[in-house]
């Protein structure tokens, strides 16, 4: 199918997609994300550790919330500040995954984004839905149960491509989680960008719709996921 029909055919979660990233105000410091998006990890119960890839976080875990529960998932960066020297993220690598986090989730391709807390330690946790899945990257395979979920995911992989490539976003470490029903969800945006045609790059979004390499090195990468799910069984 060629790149206009394909855009054509995605059209509508096109127009959407825009539509939200004109309305979005991106947080400008964590501070901000704090008074914006507070979440009170008092309400949280069932607190299960998980492992993970990866030296981006600190601590992963599993959590409930509600009656009747609600299943979610809390990320720590590993983030290197005023009272932590070391660590594999700065405070702009967090602010700019909460931004994405918030956007994707707006837009359906992220899991919902609860909100942010700070731990007694000073550090930042980021509250999301936890998505039932398995890892899907470049590195590893993903086994489909039924025909039609393999299809459904890679539709859904098409239209992210789509959309991705008309908004210039680029992908620099995409990932995703994807389960047997075919449902695909990106995590870990923390180094996704808009491409920006000034000296620059701002955090957050600013919409550039010009065309551009980085536009073509975003379907490239999208392409590259694609291909290696039409091979799995």
């Amino acid at each position: 199918m060629t790149l206009f029909r394909y855009s054509a055919l995605y059209g509508d979660k096109i127009v959407f997609a825009r539509q939200k990233l004109k309305e979005f105000k991106p947080f400008r410091s964590l501070d901000e994300a704090f008074s914006a998006m507070p979440f009170d990890p008092s309400r949280l119960f069932d607190i299960q550790s998980l492992s993970g890839d990866g030296v981006g976080f600190l601590h992963l875990f599993s959590a409930k919330i509600g009656s009747p529960p609600d299943r979610i998932f809390v990320k720590i960066p590993n983030m290197s500040g005023s009272f932590f020297s070391l660590g594999t993220r700065n405070s702009l690598d967090v602010l700019n995954e909460i931004n994405w986090a918030r956007y994707l989730s707006s837009i359906g391709m992220g899991p919902r984004f609860y909100g942010v807390y700070e731990t007694p330690e000073g550090r930042v946790a980021l509250v999301y839905d936890f998505f039932e899945g398995q890892h899907f990257s470049r590195s590893k395979v993903f086994a489909f149960h039924n025909p039609r979920s393999k299809e459904r995911a890679l539709q859904t992989l098409r239209e992210m491509r789509e959309v991705f490539s008309a908004l210039s976003v680029d992908v620099h470490d995409l990932q995703f989680r994807i389960d047997q029903s075919g449902n695909v969800k990106i995590i870990d945006a923390e180094f996704f960008d808009i491409v920006s045609s000034g000296p620059t790059k701002q955090i957050g979004y600013q919409p550039n719709f010009s065309l551009s390499e980085s536009l073509i090195d975003t379907r490239k990468v999208f392409d590259l996921y694609i291909s290696k799910l039409q091979k799995t069984k």
